[in-house]
């Protein structure tokens, strides 16, 4: 009998540790929003995290010392769903402080990043998640976002390649939407890494940056995972701020790695980033080819051999006998070419000859 006694009170010892244990494991995915007075929207956005497939995550939303309803939306919401963790500034601290306020609290292996006027699909977690475990080399997982209005895909935030959302931050273009990010918290952790103050309204081209410069890849996973809301509904104040902030971190953070700010003064876009290429060709912080094939894109020099084609028009990047529309990947072997006359083999198709007069080419009847 006593056998027995002692062996329920190890049975019973070890599955209460077991539930203990499992309670004070944390959640695999932390979801950082911040908030500020925007009560009509803010419900959707929740309801989107509240509704997600993958289900093991914490939800921290910071309110930014809201003056209209949302405490009252949050404190409901808190009360019906323990993975709500409401946090409150006051008085108002500006989305920065928020975010990293969330940083900081966060106990998730994976860090969500959401904005309250946005929705996140239901699969969104659980895509981002598995996408992140079967790729352990990447920083941050974004994805393609969408129009809440009819969930079709945005034509921007699409780029893949590592390398190229580099390039694209590097030209002072936004290559990742910030609410879509799903990040690795061990890599921000160990490589200390929070939002600057001193980017205000364009706080994640330095956060981005940051990552890139601790060897941190930022990639964009190809499916609509978030519906984006554009919208111009800001304090005037803070678009003029953006432009000003994102202007002074591309003279600030990027210009510096290539040449001396003398080097870029009274420089016009085109010719500041041709300067780029130029030095770039020795630094190597893009790869070469990719950038120069993009700056000649965006910026055609003024004797750029233009094409007149059934199909396309603008003008050829030539490299290497090697020829590439300027818009597009497709490329061609030069096979044959004179002072005006061409012929070439596209790589995914057929042979082309073309006729050049007063530096256009046309394809020859």
């Amino acid at each position: 009998m006593k056998k027995f006694i002692f062996i329920l009170l190890i049975s019973v010892l070890c599955i209460g540790s077991f539930f203990i244990f499992k309670q004070k494991n944390p959640p695999l995915i932390s979801v950082v929003m911040s908030t500020y007075n925007r009560a009509p929207l803010l419900s959707r956005a929740i309801d989107s995290i509240l509704n997600q497939t993958f289900t093991d995550f914490e939800f921290i939303i910071i309110d930014d010392g809201s003056s209209d309803k949302t405490p009252e939306i949050l404190a409901e919401y808190a009360k019906k769903d323990k993975r709500i963790r409401v946090i409150t500034n006051n008085p108002n601290k500006g989305l920065i402080y928020s975010l990293n306020k969330g940083l900081e609290e966060a106990k998730g292996k994976y860090i969500a990043r959401m904005d309250d006027d946005d929705i996140s699909l239901p699969n969104r977690f659980m895509k981002q998640y598995d996408f992140m475990e079967k790729n352990p080399d990447i920083a941050v997982a974004g994805s393609w976002i969408g129009n809440p209005d009819n969930n079709q895909k945005w034509g921007f935030h699409d780029q893949t390649d590592p390398e190229k959302i580099k390039m694209f931050l590097y030209l002072n273009s936004v290559p990742i939407s910030h609410p879509a990010a799903f990040i690795r918290r061990s890599f921000l952790t160990q490589h200390n890494i929070t939002y600057s103050n001193e980017y205000k309204a364009a706080e994640d081209r330095k956060f981005w940056l940051d990552i890139m410069d601790a060897d941190g890849k930022i990639t964009n996973i190809p499916e609509v995972l978030l519906l984006f809301r554009l919208h111009g509904t800001n304090p005037y104040e803070y678009y003029v701020n953006q432009i000003s902030n994102a202007h002074k971190f591309f003279h600030n953070e990027i210009l510096p790695r290539f040449a001396s700010k003398e080097e870029f003064e009274n420089l016009d876009n085109c010719s500041i980033m041709r300067k780029m290429v130029e030095k770039n060709e020795n630094l190597n912080l893009i790869p070469h080819a990719l950038l120069k094939t993009h700056v000649m894109k965006i910026c055609p020099p003024e004797n750029a051999e233009k094409v007149n084609h059934p199909q396309w028009e603008g003008h050829f990047v030539f490299e290497n006998e090697r020829v590439c529309r300027h818009d597009s990947k497709d490329c061609a072997t030069i096979i044959e070419k004179t002072s005006d006359k061409m012929t070439i083999k596209w790589d995914d198709w057929g042979t082309e000859t073309f006729e050049k007069k007063d530096n256009i080419w046309t394809i020859k009847k």
